[in-house]
């Protein structure tokens, strides 16, 4: 994604390398999501989304949107880096924090995200199992901490003399209802063999209900009076 002008720097991208199967008749699918905390967009900004591949019979399409608020005050995000996925669970941080901070008021919370998984293990066949990928309540406590939603089906990886595959972004999608104010989110995984898939997340929450405020009105009293 470029910011005013498609042939701009990028300002975010893939985090790892998309890798297709050979089919006949196409039927390969992936979808990518970008998430952008953009502070210097100034005035009416324009975005572009550009793509490349190795070869031809690629086709694309987006959907965008664009939420304009105060940074910490409506919505927040996170941009993890890659993270080793173990056989137990195994919080996604990386170099960077995997942490989702929610610094808003108590209320309700929208959290929109992928888990981003790449195979970086050549000649295994790892598996990510259902209600591998979690997304939990961490604020009272350690990775996983309170499960909120999870991934609903299993993944197979082939044996692969390449190490930079990705095959899975798994979507995370949950509205959290009644939250704690200072709400924190954090993403865990588990694989089926150590040291073979690694996983970044990319994250945006968005508090939509504040469940609390408080009223203070001044009203003024006119007394006539009548002779």
């Amino acid at each position: 994604m470029t910011r005013n002008g498609g042939a701009g720097m990028p300002i975010v991208s893939n985090p790892h390398r998309i890798q297709f199967q050979g089919v006949n008749t196409g039927g390969n699918d992936f979808t990518q999501l970008l998430i952008l905390n953009d502070t210097v967009g100034g005035a009416t900004p324009k975005y572009y989304v550009n793509a490349s591949a190795t070869a031809t019979g690629v086709s694309a399409d987006v959907k965008m949107f664009i939420l304009q608020a105060a940074q910490g005050k409506t919505y927040n995000t996170v941009n993890s880096s890659d993270t080793t996925i173990g056989t137990s669970s195994t919080a996604i941080t990386g170099a960077k924090s995997g942490i989702l901070n929610a610094p808003f008021s108590r209320g309700r919370n929208i959290i929109i995200g992928a888990v981003d998984i790449n195979q970086t293990g050549s000649g295994v066949t790892p598996s990510i199992n259902a209600n591998a990928i979690t997304l939990g309540n961490i604020t009272s406590g350690s990775f996983p901490g309170t499960l909120l939603t999870n991934s609903s089906y299993s993944k197979q990886f082939k044996a692969s003399s390449s190490t930079t595959q990705t095959r899975l972004q798994y979507p995370i999608l949950w509205q959290d209802n009644n939250t704690n104010a200072n709400q924190q989110y954090g993403f865990s995984a588990t694989a089926t063999n150590a040291n073979a898939i690694k996983a970044s997340v990319n994250a945006v929450v968005i508090h939509i209900k504040d469940l609390s405020k408080s009223l203070s009105e001044t009203v003024g009293i006119t007394d006539t009076s009548h002779v």
